[in-house]
C-alpha cells in the first residue's frame, strides 16, 4: 500500500499524478492496490 499512500498524499496536494509507460502488469498492481484510472493518468510511451 505504500505507493497509494504516495499517490494518495500527492493528490491531497493538489499535484497531478502520471506513470508513463505503465505495461499490464504495472496496471494490475495499481489495481491491486485499489488505484484506479481517475487517480493515476496511464501514457503509453
Amino acid at each position: 500500500m505504500a505507493l497509494k499512500a504516495v499517490i494518495d498524499k500527492a493528490k491531497h496536494h493538489g499535484a497531478t499524478v502520471e506513470i508513463s509507460g505503465a505495461t499490464l502488469p504495472v496496471r494490475r498492481v495499481l489495481l491491486h492496490e485499489g488505484i484506479r484510472e481517475p487517480l493515476v493518468a496511464f501514457r503509453n510511451t
